[in-house]
């Protein structure tokens, strides 16, 4: 992944990796490049972060300054059905955007 995190290709907007899944039925909060797919998701459903991996002090910064109370929000948000995660918007938007 961090080979293509600076990439505009549609799968890096698009993709929603295993890791997404597996962190949201692992209740693991998730850290996710800004811009990205992924990213917009786990804002929206408010289970981790949105990191710039390329500012390496903000990211630390970010990351190290994570509250136990934010943790716990991030991780009480990553018990949704996967199911809910994509859906038929999703497909709309991409064929929309083609």
């Amino acid at each position: 992944m961090v080979g293509n995190v600076g990439s505009n290709s549609d799968n890096v907007k698009w993709a929603l990796p295993n890791r997404l899944y597996e962190s949201l039925y692992y209740r693991k909060p998730m850290i996710a490049h800004k811009g990205t797919g992924v990213a917009k998701r786990v804002a929206a459903l408010g289970a981790g972060w949105e990191i710039d991996f390329f500012d390496i002090e903000e990211a630390v910064k970010v990351i190290s300054q994570i509250t136990p109370e934010e943790y716990l929000r991030a991780f009480n948000n990553t018990g949704v059905d996967e199911s809910l995660v994509i859906g038929l918007q999703d497909h709309k938007n991409l064929i929309e955007s083609l």
